[in-house]
């Protein structure tokens, strides 16, 4: 054999070597730093890099490690790329796997495919593996690619019937515009059509090798996006403040500055991102909001982080990996900007409307945030003339208690000059508002205010109590007048008790002995304590009424009437005319909850008056906390414990 001959055969050999050998796969992040090219934008031809989008590293790492995957950001910051094509590429290329892409409508087919999929094969090394004809080698909309690596990218849509989706197999579905696919097939017998979809990996559970991953811009909290993502992991890209070293996950409140600018480009100037922790406060600079997402780790429900950025716990018993990151992390976006987009959102014609496009395509929250209150609290909901709210009016007489309803409560809401009272009870598990009503207080000018108060309540009391016999506990508000309101309570007959609605509640803690030998008993809840008057003759309840205020409006937003009835938890007014409930829906809606930030200190959340009187609704939470109370008696009584209050009566 010849030198060069046998040059040639080492070679043949150490090829032939080298493909039999066991490849190993890389990771899904490791094939994205090493292979993806970037196909347009700013950073075309260059390759991918996670240093200009530090959230792709962390949500990357969790790709393939979990059998389902649902991801969401904001607009413009990479999430097609990266969430959806680079994801059907790896399986593709890398594990050699065939695909099925789902999409809601095939007029999409042919914009996925020429505009998102095909440039990033073109710009990669894998553009090779095209076919040279047939689909997906020139233009048109294909059904099915066949690569010349033997593996098949299949597209598959919401529309059409059930036929179309059923004829295919394949380890791996990757849908985009998943919200879009959300509905139920008209004459289908299957489940939905996002359902349909996954059931194509079937074949294919029993290696675990099944992968399905979701890709949408979320619309409303009710939509496929949100509910997944809310069920998944709800991972959250958690950053540590560099001032005040807390760990937190930044959003929208954390831009600052903007409100209250004369024009978008002062907002611009203003906007900052900055730490909303109490006594914090600090602004934060570019330089820091990139190495804090640098920096950032990612922390799935169920699990906490260390203040040293130890990541502790286990995550909730699920399968899918829940994927979201917004403006916050979008290197691409600067605080400037959006501050921009904020002021033009809040100052258009449409405010509504250009508000809902900031929180879906710019936060990635959906049209109806799940960390607040669904509906700003109105008089048209509390009252029932909403069209949404109808069967407030509960239809039972005013001053009828239901037959087996417990615990009847009353609550009297103390001013100089009218007592504002209320009386609820328990039915099943709604709250029903029984009566209520204004009693004036006798000549508060000319005998003064404290012996107005006192002459008031000692004609309304006995009036409450006479018409309701069977009210179990009466909660009298001390307000501006507790040492006066304490004298006059042990003359009252019936079953009543002082009460104190602390704006600044603190709840003591049972292992403090001054708290022990101030006589304090701490309830099941901690939104309420037990206190002594100053010569221990008389129990206080004290409470935190801005707490329980959220309670309140909560069960005023559970709209009333289901199929079955009326909605546990929610509350229900007397009579059958919602007009007639104006004044008190206006009480109760008089106040609402906002965020101010004050730089140097963090924003505060605060409850504010919209309307003068607010009687009303101290009356709800009142209520509240006179069931609370009797509840904590009776469980009291059933364990032979000493009870913690009684009926009071004259000392």
């Amino acid at each position: 054999m010849t030198m060069t001959a046998a040059k040639s055969n080492q070679r043949f050999l150490a090829n032939l070597y080298r493909e039999l050998k066991p490849r190993r796969l890389r990771t899904f992040y490791e094939w994205c730093q090493e292979e993806l090219v970037i196909p347009d934008g700013p950073y075309k031809g260059m390759r991918f890099n996670s240093d200009r989008q530090p959230y792709t590293k962390l949500i990357m790492q969790e790709v393939g490690k979990w059998r389902r995957h649902v991801f969401t950001g904001p607009t413009q910051s990479g999430k097609s790329l990266t969430a959806f094509v680079a994801i059907i590429m790896w399986h593709l290329f890398e594990r050699g796997e065939n695909v099925i892409c789902g999409v809601p409508v095939g007029d999409m087919v042919k914009n996925k495919w020429l505009n998102d999929i095909r440039p990033a094969i073109m710009a990669s090394r894998y553009r090779s593996l095209l076919p040279k004809k047939g689909a997906g080698s020139q233009g048109g909309t294909p059904t099915e690619i066949h690569f010349l690596n033997g593996a098949t990218l299949i597209f598959m849509t919401g529309g059409g019937g059930d036929k179309g989706r059923a004829g295919a197999t394949a380890p791996v579905v990757v849908i985009t515009e998943t919200d879009g696919m959300d509905e139920i097939g008209g004459t289908s017998r299957e489940a939905d059509k996002i359902t349909q979809l996954e059931v194509r990996t079937n074949a294919y559970q029993a290696t675990g090798l099944d992968r399905i991953y979701m890709e949408c811009t979320v619309s409303l909290d009710e939509g496929r996006t949100w509910q997944e993502y809310i069920n998944s992991t709800a991972s959250r890209i958690m950053c540590q403040c560099p001032h005040c070293g807390v760990w937190q996950c930044p959003g929208r409140e954390n831009l600052v500055g903007w409100q209250g600018a004369e024009s978008k480009m002062e907002a611009g100037r203003l906007a900052k991102f900055a730490c909303t922790e109490p006594d914090c406060g600090e602004c934060w600079s570019d330089e820091e909001r990139l190495s804090m997402n640098m920096s950032a780790k990612l922390v799935h429900a169920g699990q906490e982080i260390t203040p040293d950025g130890t990541v502790t716990g286990t995550p909730v018993d699920t399968d899918t990996f829940g994927g979201r990151w917004d403006a916050w992390n979008n290197m691409f976006t600067s605080p400037q900007r959006i501050g921009e987009m904020e002021w033009e959102a809040e100052q258009s014609e449409d405010a509504e409307a250009l508000q809902l496009k900031m929180k879906q395509f710019i936060w990635a929250l959906p049209a109806e945030d799940l960390n607040t209150e669904k509906v700003p609290i109105s008089v048209g909901i509390v009252r029932g003339s909403d069209k949404r709210y109808q069967g407030r009016c509960s239809g039972i007489k005013r001053g009828e208690v239901p037959h087996g309803s417990h615990p009847l409560t009353c609550f009297i809401d103390i001013s100089m000059r009218v007592l504002q009272w209320s009386i609820e009870v328990k039915v099943d598990k709604r709250i029903h508002v029984v009566d209520y009503g204004f009693h004036e207080t006798p000549h508060p000018e000319v005998i003064g205010d404290e012996a107005a108060i006192e002459a008031g309540l000692h004609e309304l009391c006995p009036m409450i109590y006479e018409k309701y016999p069977l009210i179990s506990l009466g909660l009298i508000d001390c307000g501006n007048w507790r040492e006066k309101i304490l004298n006059i309570v042990p003359a009252l007959d019936g079953p009543w008790m002082p009460s104190h609605g602390l704006s600044n509640y603190k709840h003591p803690e049972n292992n403090n002995s001054k708290v022990q030998t101030a006589k304090v008993k701490i309830p099941i809840d901690g939104n309420r304590h037990y206190h002594t008057s100053k010569d221990g003759a008389i129990w206080v309840v004290n409470f935190d009424p801005d707490a329980l205020k959220h309670r309140v409006h909560s069960g005023f937003l559970i709209k009333p009437e289901t199929e079955y009835g009326f909605a546990p938890g929610c509350i229900t007014l007397p009579g059958n005319d919602p007009l007639e409930h104006t004044e008190y829906a206006k009480q109760v809606a008089a106040e609402e909850f906002r965020s101010v930030f004050k730089e140097g200190k963090g924003v505060k959340k605060e409850w504010f008056k919209t309307r003068r009187h607010n009687h009303m609704l101290d009356g709800c939470v009142g209520n509240m906390v006179a069931r609370m109370v009797v509840a904590t008696h009776e469980l009291t009584k059933r364990n032979a414990r000493p009870r913690i209050y009684g009926v009071i009566s004259k000392q």
